[in-house]
Parts: structure tokens; sequence; C-alpha cells
């Protein structure tokens, strides 16, 4: 449990493409659940984890050998 409603944001990305994935059709999060589901359905903050992986990779290395640093803020939720 997260101690109430969060709304997501991975870096400078909030995965509002992918808001239909939960009920009410919003980032509402209520469980860590929601949150990964919610991350994870999101072509927004894949293509922000890409541009940061790809932004590390100095070398000819492949992206997946690089640990990225990105932050995960879960903001307190109001509905406006």
């Amino acid at each position: 449990e997260l101690g109430g409603k969060v709304s997501p944001k991975l870096g400078n990305v909030c995965p509002t493409d992918a808001s239909w994935v939960l009920f009410g059709r919003t980032t509402c999060c209520q469980t860590t659940q929601d949150v990964v589901t919610l991350l994870k359905s999101s072509t927004r903050t894949l293509e922000y984890i890409e541009r940061v992986l790809r932004s590390e990779n100095r070398n000819d290395e492949p992206l997946c050998s690089h640990e990225a640093k990105v932050t995960l803020a879960l903001r307190k939720w109001s509905n406006l």
C-alpha cells in the first residue's frame, strides 16, 4: 500500500498515455501494482527510458549493460 492515492512521474514524464489501464481512466494509483502497471503500459515512459540509456551510452556497448539514473516521483493525487 502507498498510504493514499498518488500519481507517478518517471523523470520528467507522467504516463498519461496509459491512463486507460487503470480504473477510472486516470493516473491515480492506490497500490504498488497500479504504479507498475501504469509505467509498463506507457509508451511515453518507454521512450523516456530509451533516451536516458542512449544519452548515457558513450561507448558502443549494448544499452542493457548500463544503469539508468532515473527518479520515480509519487505525487499526492488531487482530483482536478
